[in-house]
């Protein structure tokens, strides 16, 4: 990716002149960082390893950043988490990816019933872990119960239906039988109260 799509899609500004046209990936871990890579921190000790591992750019949020090494680009922002998320934005276009809000209970149930590896991903909520998965990941669909960070990563955020067709065939106080569309799914280990966090997730799978 070329140095000006990258100030383009992070709205920031190049502090230099550098040599340096393009760039061949991008982290936010200095010590995942390959020749010819983009690193975003602020964190002056970060930079440095970044720039020793062979980083062609660095993107940052602080003034007060010592810019040891001309040759390679400084793009400074505004927000260095939100310059991060700005490009994955435009990541997640080219993998067409959707992007689900869940709630504790869903994403519980979710894993409760996937019985095999799937095109999901669970999102992490630390943003770095987040910005890594993303970026390395090959899934089509990916599940966060942090809201604020959804946001980020992308603004048009889904949640589960929350009118479903299922209900309660019969329970006791661990267990439930229940039908959904035209499954029946028999005497699994739930306590009633639950139910309707389980019936949006099996809606949906």
């Amino acid at each position: 990716m070329k140095i000006e799509d990258i100030l383009n899609l992070t709205e920031g500004v190049l502090a230099n002149t550098p040599k340096v046209q393009a760039i061949e990936a991008a982290t936010v871990y200095p010590s995942k960082v390959e020749h010819g890579d983009l690193f975003f921190s602020s964190i002056q000790e970060d930079i440095d390893k970044a720039i020793q591992n062979g980083a062609y750019a660095i993107v940052y949020d602080d003034e007060s950043i010592v810019k040891n090494d001309n040759e390679i680009a400084w793009i400074k922002v505004s927000d260095i988490q939100l310059a991060a998320f700005k490009l994955i934005r435009y990541v997640v276009i080219k993998k067409e990816a959707n992007f689900y809000l869940f709630s504790k209970h869903e994403l519980t149930f979710l894993k409760m019933i996937l019985t095999h590896k799937t095109n999901i991903s669970f999102i992490s909520n630390d943003w770095k872990k987040a910005f890594e998965q993303i970026l390395n990941s090959d899934d089509s669909l990916f599940i966060c119960t942090d809201k604020e960070l959804l946001q980020l990563i992308n603004p048009d955020i889904k949640k589960l239906d929350r009118e479903v067709d299922g209900y309660a065939v019969s329970d006791t106080l661990f267990r439930t039988t229940f039908k959904v569309g035209s499954f029946v799914y028999q005497e699994k280990e739930l306590i009633p109260f639950h139910l309707e966090y389980l019936l949006r997730v099996v809606n949906s799978s």
